[in-house]
This record gives C-alpha cells, structure tokens and sequence, in this order.
C-alpha cells in the first residue's frame, strides 16, 4: 500500500494501519452525510476520536473494498439513501480502492 500519508498530519500510513473517517457531526446528523473522507494514521485518529467516526480500518477495507463499494454505489443510486456522499467523497473512496487493491484485480496498464 504505497502512497498513502495521513491527511491529519502528512506522516506516511504503513501496512495499513491507518483509518477512513469522517467528521462525526455530520455523519451522525440529522442528515447523515460522508463529504469528505480522510485518512488518519492510528496517533491522530486516537487524538481527535471524539471527532472523527471511523468509517473503515484501512487494512478492512483492502480485503473487504468491493464489497463495499457496492454498498456505496447502492446509496449514490438509492432514492432515499441511508446516507448522502459528496462526488468529492466518492472520488476520494475510489482512490483508496485503486491504492489498496491488490496489483493484480487492477486494470492492466496499457504498454
């Protein structure tokens, strides 16, 4: 999992051991919503984990990614979803996928 730093303070996230959050007042709101994924290493998430909802353990979401993006596909296409995603969230989610993703369920480069 290269290329992955901590959006909280720039460190660079090793073996997975980050988290996806959210910020906990807008997810947990009356109007549920995920608009702006971060990636925090294990130091900041415990140092704000009052405001931040964990959304997914990043070394979860490598072997679980397809099953969830099916899950956030089903919101973004749900006449009432249980929760809203801003495109800004989705691009995001998507970019974690591609950099979490084993090598070989990636599209292969065009040479």
């Amino acid at each position: 999992m290269a290329g992955l730093n901590c959006d909280l303070c720039g460190g660079v996230v090793r073996d997975g051991d980050g988290k996806v959050v959210v910020d906990r007042a807008r997810f947990e709101g009356p109007d549920s919503s995920v608009d702006h994924l971060q990636l925090a290493c294990n130091e900041c998430f415990a140092r704000l984990a009052d405001r931040l909802h964990r959304m997914w353990e990043l070394a979860w979401l490598k072997e679980h990614f397809l099953w969830v993006n099916q899950g956030v596909l089903e919101d973004l296409a749900a006449e009432a979803p249980a929760r809203q995603w801003s495109a800004e969230a989705v691009r995001k989610f998507i970019r974690l996928g591609s950099l979490v993703l084993p090598e070989q369920s990636r599209e292969p480069s065009k040479a």
